[in-house]
């Protein structure tokens, strides 16, 4: 499944996410951030899947992505489910899985 994270401000976050499972039934989730021009370096983001925390993330100096890969410790996961991207607490990102693959 994909989905697009979105942010209040555009130019804070951009990225997605994808849920898959492996021919072995693991599954695993990757999300991906290009843009984090206006989080400062080092900002530690922590993402969460349907209220699960899975995984952080952290910014660096450039902008050209980062991701996450998770394969173990996740809820199961649906079409709908979402996914947020937190720092602080503070909500910078989140979307929800939209189309099946």
């Amino acid at each position: 499944m994909v989905g697009g994270l979105f942010s209040s401000d555009t130019h804070q976050f951009d990225g997605y996410e994808v849920y898959t499972r492996d021919s072995a039934g693991r599954v695993h989730l990757s999300v991906v951030y290009f843009n984090t021009a206006r989080l400062p370096a080092g900002t530690v983001l922590d993402v969460s899947a349907d209220g699960v925390k899975v995984g952080t993330l952290v910014t660096t100096a450039t902008t050209t992505g980062e991701a996450l890969m998770q394969t173990a410790g996740l809820p199961p996961l649906v079409l709908g489910s979402r996914i947020s991207v937190t720092a602080a607490g503070t909500p910078i990102a989140s979307g929800a899985f939209i189309l099946a693959l």
